[in-house]
């Protein structure tokens, strides 16, 4: 049967929105991949290039000379079988990397914490002092630890100056030496707490007020309305410091390396023991390639137990998980 004028006009009325729509959605597609192209792109010249590079190292005896002169050989599981049997470094500095990274984000985590909910209630001054705490998160690494080392400092360590006032005595030369450790610890924390605050403050103010003023009403004390009310609500925030937390503290190298500075066995952490084999002559790069492997596995199988152990502890607004 054939069809009417009207039939066919309405069919082709209908079909032009439908094509309309489907060159916006292309548009927006081709839009939204080259807003991230200059991503995609950095990520994959300097992130992707340079693991695979490291992946193939860590599988060859290969150093600086033999790179450039293509003299390297294969080598296959050696250096992964080297790092555990030749000496005994990476364990120690395995032990060391995570007595860093548990310290770092314990004191980190609970001291930010302790700040925001000061700076939550009503003080004076209370911008003021937000902002001296905040700034040492933003100074360069390399001046806050040109400025440690001076506090540090065994001719005249400040910190041990200050022990000594109230009792505790404190070799001088133990900072920069077996305490070097604690010394970049102390460094970390005091870094790290001015943006941890910010982020546990801006969490705070989103606590549901109505819950907090319904266990007023029931004559809740503090810790029981921090504990049911306020840490629950704030749980996200909290996920996402420990994570990025840890994550950024079993990579810690540049606190080591500008404070002490030596392979000390009391100091030293897997990253840096990275950059001292790295500059060894005959199997630098693949030895320390296969550490840095190791250490992505050990970031890897960490982050997999927090996701997997923290669904039952974040909680969302929307009745979310993880």
């Amino acid at each position: 049967m054939s069809r009417t004028i009207s039939e066919i006009r309405a069919e082709v009325n209908g079909a032009e929105p439908k094509k309309r729509a489907m060159s916006r959605r292309k548009k927006d597609t081709v839009s939204f991949y080259l807003y991230i192209l200059p991503f995609i792109l950095g990520f994959s010249l300097f992130t992707l290039v340079p693991m695979g590079f490291s992946l193939f190292f860590s599988f060859h005896k290969i150093g600086l000379n033999t790179y450039v002169d293509e003299s390297y050989t294969f080598y296959g599981f050696q250096n992964y079988v080297r790092v555990f049997t030749d000496n005994n470094y990476f364990l120690l500095a395995l032990r060391n990397t995570f007595t860093f990274a548990i310290f770092r984000n314990v004191f980190c985590v609970v001291i930010a914490m302790l700040l925001a909910l000061l700076f939550n209630c009503k003080m004076p001054c209370k911008k003021l002092f937000r902002t001296f705490i905040y700034i040492p998160g933003v100074l360069p690494i390399v001046g806050a630890a040109i400025i440690w080392r001076q506090l540090f400092d065994g001719r005249a360590s400040l910190i041990s100056w200050a022990l000594s006032g109230v009792g505790i005595t404190v070799d001088p030369n133990w900072w920069l030496g077996n305490g070097g450790l604690v010394s970049a610890l102390i460094m970390s924390v005091f870094m790290g707490i001015g943006q941890t605050m910010t982020m546990f403050l801006a969490a705070l103010q989103g606590v549901p007020t109505a819950q907090l003023e319904a266990a007023d009403i029931d004559g809740a004390d503090a810790f029981t309305k921090f504990f049911r009310i306020t840490l629950p609500s704030i749980s996200p925030t909290m996920f996402y410091v420990v994570m990025t937390g840890i994550i950024s503290s079993l990579q810690a190298y540049a606190e080591v390396e500008l404070l002490v500075g030596s392979l000390a066995k009391n100091s030293m952490t897997i990253s840096y023991l990275v950059m001292y084999y790295y500059k060894q002559n005959m199997i630098g790069l693949g030895y320390s390639s296969a550490i840095a492997w190791l250490l992505f596995l050990i970031i890897g199988a960490c982050s997999f137990f927090v996701f997997k152990y923290s669904k039952k502890m974040v909680f969302f607004a929307d009745g979310g998980t993880l």
